[in-house]
């Protein structure tokens, strides 16, 4: 995973990132079976995640399944917790 846009507050200061939607290439590749169901933990469960696929650079929202067909797909997730909101990208290959 590759964290993306985020803002997130520490001590009274706030920072904040605004990141485009990577390419395949800039992700490393998990290989999958088609169809598998995806499970993303985070070290502490955020309020209001959310599952989006990356189609043709924009955000779709999807059920975190794989596709069956054969080829690269690019998904973000992500929530807000009590000290910000975080997105996080990546991307999985299903083999033939």
């Amino acid at each position: 995973m590759k964290q993306s846009t985020f803002c997130w507050s520490n001590g009274g200061e706030a920072v904040c990132e605004d990141h485009g939607l990577p390419e395949a290439d800039d992700l490393q590749l998990v290989p999958v079976e088609p169809g598998a169901e995806i499970d993303v933990e985070f070290h502490a469960e955020p309020s209001n995640v959310s599952f989006h696929q990356i189609i043709d650079g924009e955000l779709v929202r999807s059920e975190p399944v794989v596709p069956d067909a054969p080829g690269v797909y690019l998904f973000e997730t992500g929530g807000e917790w009590p000290r910000g909101d975080s997105r996080y990208v990546f991307g999985v290959e299903v083999e033939e």
